[in-house]
């Protein structure tokens, strides 16, 4: 019942913003909620403990693979744990919305999010969000804080640099 629920909510809200589709803060109390309702859903079963319980957030990183066998990863209920699960549970939604998504030739999705008046664009890719603002091109459009980080679309094509290193090249995704 709950996710023909859950599912009809998705459907009806189709191209509405992230805040009008419902998915909560990371970390708030109502994220932890929807999280352990699309854990239940995915894996069929009750976690069976507290929800944002240590023992929790032990299987919840286990089943969204956030840490591995023996127990690597971010710190449970770190903001680094909470970002890369954001984006393990409620990436289709935030693709969905995001304002342009674009793919690279290895299948992989960059969305982003501008602000209304596209001086900020919002980059989540790879479990990471990162707000940078516009800065002046020759050409595109370039957004970046400093020359660590730099988000260049020109056309329907995307680049993102981090540390001087192109870590994402792709084409807009027609949607």
């Amino acid at each position: 019942m709950r996710f023909t629920l859950l599912l009809l909510f998705f459907l009806l809200t189709g191209c509405a913003s992230v805040k009008e589709r419902g998915i909560p803060i990371p970390g708030s109390a109502d994220w932890l909620e929807q999280v352990d309702i699309a854990a239940k859903i995915q894996d069929n079963n009750t976690v069976g403990t507290e929800i944002g319980s240590h023992e929790w957030m032990q299987a919840i990183g286990h089943q969204y693979g956030l840490v591995d066998g023996d127990g690597h990863g971010p710190d449970l209920g770190s903001n680094e744990w909470i970002n890369a699960l954001h984006y393990k549970v409620f990436n289709r939604q935030l693709l969905a919305t995001a304002d342009k998504v674009y793919i690279s030739i290895d299948g992989e999705r960059l969305a982003v999010f501008f602000d209304k008046s596209s001086t900020v664009a919002t980059i989540i890719f790879a479990g990471r969000k990162v707000m940078l603002p516009q800065s002046v091109a020759a050409s595109g459009v370039r957004f970046n804080q400093d020359e660590n980080e730099i988000f260049w679309v020109k056309g329907r094509a995307a680049t993102y640099w981090k540390q001087g290193k192109k870590i994402f090249e792709g084409a807009e995704e027609c949607r």
